[in-house]
């Protein structure tokens, strides 16, 4: 069985929340898109730390995470962040 990959934008909420009240202009929400694969197991999204930098997210807490190999550690939970997933100009 292969993996699924899959275009996800990746938005800093606060940043969008700041834009649409006009205090920040809207090319300066920090966003990125990203390929990710699909797990449909998993709980939360795991992203590499330079890319929670890159969009300003804040640690909200701290959570211990257990990998498939049964591994457990201690990660930092940051955010808030916006996840899309496909065609935003798709309509329903």
């Amino acid at each position: 069985m292969g993996e699924v990959r899959v275009a996800v934008e990746l938005e800093n909420t606060k940043d969008r929340g700041i834009a649409e009240a006009g205090f920040l202009a809207p090319n300066k929400v920090r966003a990125r898109t990203v390929e990710m694969v699909v797990d449909t197991g998993a709980v939360l999204i795991m992203l590499p730390q330079d890319l929670v930098e890159a969009l300003g997210l804040a640690t909200q807490r701290k959570a211990i995470v257990t990998y498939a190999d049964e591994r457990k550690e201690e990660r930092s939970i940051a955010g808030p962040l916006t996840v899309r997933v496909g065609d935003r100009s798709a309509t329903t």
